[in-house]
């Protein structure tokens, strides 16, 4: 390897000495070459000279063969031709042809030009012309010879130095060979080789441009690698700086891509608006939310969708955001595209050059309503009436309210920790419990009544309800149970009972109860043989008593009637007051119509004697109507009551004070009164009760303030059965219920009707006394209104009879007072007719009394009916009620009511009752043509 490195070496240095060499010859023989150039170039000038004299001087044949009549033209020609080129190139010509060559010349030109002188100046004489032209021809063809002599030297010169020029032309090419030769083995070994040496480098730099070539010195090599290098350099930083760059463009697309995703995603709003509300941006869940997806949102001043009273606050939001770099959340409410307004919180960011408004939402409308219904629960378990008791799931109780604390007189931190047992009081036994528990398992929910022990050892009746709460895995995590003491509720049961079943005022059996034992005896009967009979008293003018005495002193007589005919019956026997002053006395295990008569005879000779009372001593009689049973007669206990009632008035027609029984000849009549029960009853089911309608009015400006609800029985064919037809036929059935619930029914489809129709009325319906005294009347008339909106209901009042009012006062407030708090209202109907008291007046919730129509009919002609009327009016309004006139039948009446302070009126003056489209025609034409729009002018012309 060292032979090979010297053996490179001393070809690389002859090599060197050969390229400096060949390069040193190649200068000096480039230099020779240029100067012999340059000469052959100044002869060729010379030649050209030299050549227009020779070549344009006449040749010896035409000098010597001129005439001589031609000689002094050819002469002068030649002459001037040649003597021009002497004085214009003389020292080229010197230089050319010689110094001798030129004197020569110049001295046969200057000859001839005195020769010629000689000549013209001698013109006088004599002169040998051919001798003349023939010397000057000879001087010419001297010249000539001198001239060709002179060109043909130049000729050789020029040959010469061609010749000099091609031999140095060869050796500078062999020259040139040797050295490119030299120049190529050392450009291999002095740039090739290093070239190629670093070629690899710089293919490995294309790659990785963190790599350097090495050092070559300081040559041009050297300067290469080092400009290489620097290059590499650059473009390594130019290569990171675009790695970078293409690193932020990426990451900024992503984050455009992010944010744009993130601006037009579904789960919140977002928008962007300028400082004035105007919209610029919005992404498709808030275009969808507020604004109209076929159209554009930009543009759009926000404000026309906020909630007026927050415009302001959204106006100061965006006029503190500017001072809050943070931005700032606020709660807007946003009226959205269907109408309805949702809060939406709102995070308010102000843009980088302060021109836009970032805005981004969350509705939290639904949030906020369980967050209220969070907060409302939490309320509701702290306040709630109802003790409230948390369990685990294996019964541990975990927290409790406080009414639990109240009801059971265990603190939280008494019970807390324990298990309900704690309270059990024993009066249920293994089996209660165990159906309970599988209740829950089953329906998630149990409710019902129990006996639970308060910490003193008190035992009370709780109504209780347990609920399972369910994890994800729908397995029980607790156990809530709500419960309330309903001790005071039993002992209201109690006397809701008695209330219902017993009559006020006399603690006897009502008409509900006399109508259950009825029934049970007549069951006993038909199963026993035995006999029952039932006899209806009716007090002899008992409405006198009361027109005289006083209602208190009818009350007081009514209680010692009560003692009095109770105290001559037998255990098994019933005595019940049904309304009024009307018992019944039922009796059973009766041997035949003697004994009926017997004990009906007894209780006749009752009244015989006064009763004395605590503010007077009073005689009556009574009339009694009597009706047997036995099992030949399939009669049901209505019947057989309407049997007693018929054969009561019986004994009025024949005088009072005496008993009458049932003749089964009037049984036809009776018959056919069942039949048209049946008949109302078909009727129900086939759906042929209507109502008319009949207006009320303000008198003071004729408008209508509601209507009354009127029912009637519309046949298949047409016609038309008037109410007093027959509802009192029915009245002592249960279809009277029917019939009430049904009217209830048509009129709040009417409501619904003219809510619809945006008529305002509310409308007013009569119902039965059996229905209003029934126990089951409220919870029955919440069924029908259960999907009946509140303001519907608030627009149905319900007119009672006084004497319904006045025969079960408490029983019917009960039922009023429920029903008032579902809203509706009520109304006297009647009043005047019942001989009810102040105290029943005052205590019963109604809003309005409507006068009995017989006195509205007779106050132009009856004073006593004016002053009960004016007495009416006068009590109504320190009730604070309203007062109705019902039976206004001419103008006059009405004129004379409004004169006396009763302003509202119903009656066949103003409308008599129509069906529904016959009163919306009246009702057009009355709102048109109101003739009592001026009624004070009216009644003063009348």
């Amino acid at each position: 390897m060292v032979r090979s490195f010297h053996t490179r070496a001393r070809i690389g240095l002859i090599i060197h000495l050969a390229w400096a060499f060949g390069f040193v010859a190649l200068v000096f023989f480039y230099l020779t070459f240029s100067m012999l150039l340059h000469d052959i170039s100044e002869l060729r000038q010379d030649e050209k000279v030299i050549g227009e004299l020779y070549f344009n001087f006449p040749s010896q044949d035409v000098l010597v063969g001129a005439e001589v009549e031609n000689a002094s033209k050819d002469i002068s020609s030649i002459w001037l031709i040649t003597f021009y080129h002497l004085n214009k190139n003389h020292e080229k010509l010197y230089g050319i042809i010689g110094g001798s060559g030129f004197v020569e010349i110049s001295m046969e030109l200057n000859g001839i030009e005195q020769r010629i002188k000689n000549v013209f100046n001698e013109v006088d004489n004599e002169i040998n012309i051919e001798t003349f032209a023939r010397d000057v021809r000879m001087s010419l063809v001297r010249v000539r010879e001198v001239l060709r002599k002179g060109y043909l030297d130049i000729q050789r010169e020029i040959e010469g130095l061609e010749d000099h020029v091609h031999a140095l032309f060869n050796i500078l090419i062999g020259s040139f060979c040797i050295w490119t030769i030299a120049g190529g083995l050392l450009a291999k070994e002095l740039i090739l080789r290093p070239l190629k040496e670093i070629g690899g480098d710089i293919k490995q730099l294309g790659v990785d441009l963190s790599r350097r070539l090495p050092n070559k010195g300081n040559g041009e090599l050297g300067r290469f690698c080092l400009e290489v290098n620097r290059m590499a350099s650059d473009l390594e930083r130019t290569h990171a700086s675009r790695t970078e760059l293409e690193k932020e463009i990426l990451l900024r697309m992503s984050l455009e891509e992010k944010v744009s995703a993130f601006f037009d995603q579904d789960i919140s709003f977002h928008m962007i608006i300028k400082s004035d509300g105007q919209v610029v941006r919005v992404n498709k869940a808030l275009q969808q939310l507020l604004f109209d997806e076929e159209a554009g949102s930009s543009g759009l001043d926000i404000y026309d969708y906020v909630h007026r009273n927050d415009t302001e606050k959204l106006r100061d939001a965006l006029i503190e955001i500017g001072k809050k770099p943070g931005g700032l959340r606020v709660d807007i409410r946003f009226r959205a595209s269907n109408g309805l307004f949702r809060l939406l919180s709102c995070a308010l960011n102000l843009s980088a050059d302060a021109n836009t408004v970032y805005f981004a939402a969350l509705d939290i409308t639904d949030r906020e309503e369980v967050e209220e219904n969070l907060r409302l629960s939490a309320s509701v378990f702290t306040s709630a009436m109802e003790g409230i008791v948390i369990t685990d799931r294996s019964g541990t109780i975990i927290n409790v309210n406080n009414a639990f604390s109240v009801i059971t007189g265990y603190s939280p931190d008494e019970i807390i920790g324990k298990n309900p047992r704690v309270l059990q009081s024993g009066l249920q036994d293994k089996n209660f419990y165990k159906e309970m528990w599988s209740c829950i398992a089953e329906q998630g929910f149990w409710r019902g009544e129990m006996w639970n022990k308060r910490k003193n050892g008190e035992v009370y009746p709780e109504l209780l309800t347990i609920s399972a709460v369910r994890d994800e895995r729908g397995e029980p995590s607790h156990y809530i149970g709500m419960f309330s003491d309903i001790s005071r509720l039993k002992q209201h049961e109690t006397k809701l009972q008695q209330l219902a079943h017993f009559d006020a005022l006399t603690g006897l059996p009502n008409r509900v109860l006399l109508t259950e034992r009825i029934r049970e005896k007549l069951r006993w009967a038909k199963r026993t043989g035995a006999r029952v009979a039932v006899g209806f008293i009716d007090l002899d003018d008992f409405k006198g008593i009361n027109e005289i005495h006083g209602h208190e002193t009818g009350d007081q007589l009514l209680v010692a009637v009560a003692e009095r005919l109770a105290g001559d019956l037998r255990d098994n026997d019933v005595l019940a007051r049904i309304g009024g002053d009307e018992f019944v006395v039922v009796l059973g295990e009766v041997d035949d119509e003697d004994e009926v008569d017997i004990v009906f005879d007894r209780l006749l000779n009752k009244f015989q004697e006064p009763f004395k009372l605590i503010d007077a001593v009073v005689s009556t009689t009574a009339s009694i109507g009597i009706a047997n049973f036995d099992r030949r007669n399939e009669i049901d206990s209505g019947l057989l009551l309407r049997r007693a009632d018929m054969a009561m008035y019986r004994a009025k027609l024949f005088g009072r004070n005496c008993c009458f029984h049932f003749d089964p000849q009037e049984d036809t009549e009776i018959q056919r009164n069942s039949a048209m029960i049946r008949e109302v009853g078909n009727a129900l089911i086939n759906g042929e009760f209507i109502l008319n309608y009949q207006p009320k009015i303000d008198l003071r400006t004729g408008e209508i303030i509601d209507v009354e609800a009127l029912i009637r029985w519309q046949k298949p064919d047409g016609k038309i059965i008037m109410p007093g037809d027959f509802l009192p036929l029915v009245e002592d059935d249960d279809v009277i219920i029917k019939i009430g619930e049904r009217v209830i029914e048509l009129a709040f489809k009417q409501l619904a009707s003219w809510d619809k129709q945006e008529v305002p009325y509310g409308v007013s319906v009569n119902i039965a006394a059996r229905q209003l005294q029934s126990p089951d009347f409220a919870r029955q008339f919440e069924k029908l209104v259960a999907n009946q909106p509140v303001e519907l209901i608030e627009k149905l009042e319900i007119e009672i009879l006084e004497t319904t009012a006045i025969n079960a006062p408490e029983v019917v407030i009960q039922q009023m007072q429920r029903l008032i708090d579902l809203g509706v209202t009520f109304s006297l109907d009647d009043f005047g007719t019942g001989y009810s008291s102040l105290t029943y007046l005052r205590e019963l919730p109604v809003s309005k009394i409507k006068i009995d129509q017989g006195f509205i009919q007779r106050i132009l002609k009856n004073q006593s009916d004016q002053k009960i009327l004016h007495g009416t009016i006068s009590l109504g309004k320190s009730f604070g009620l309203d007062v109705v006139a019902e039976g206004m039948e001419t103008d006059a009446h009405g004129y004379w009511l409004l004169e006396h302070g009763c302003y509202l009126a119903q009656g066949y003056a103003i409308s008599k009752p129509l069906p529904e489209a016959e009163f919306m025609r009246w009702r057009a034409a009355w709102m048109s043509d109101n003739p009592w729009k001026t009624p004070y002018k009216q009644a003063s012309s009348s």
